[in-house]
């Protein structure tokens, strides 16, 4: 899944402040530019299926920048 697409699928749901590819890992932080909207991308995109995976769409669990960010686009087997 490339950054492009990424904004593609969540732009209809907020404004997208900024995407970052964890390096060596299938899974994306994709930050919304506010908690409404986040959450509005969680409760639409968690589940959903893109590019054959199965998204999981949550809250990220980071100490420093909890707020406004959602962890996304990984294989459900590649985050248990």
């Amino acid at each position: 899944m490339t950054e492009q697409m990424l904004r593609d699928l969540f732009a209809p749901l907020g404004c997208i402040e900024h995407v970052d590819f964890v390096s060596g890992q299938e899974f994306v932080f994709v930050r919304m530019m506010n908690d409404q909207e986040a959450r509005l991308a969680i409760e639409t995109l968690n589940g959903t299926i893109c590019s054959g995976s199965v998204l999981v769409v949550s809250e990220a669990r980071s100490r420093r920048e909890r707020k406004f960010m959602i962890a996304a686009v990984g294989k459900t087997s590649d985050l248990v």
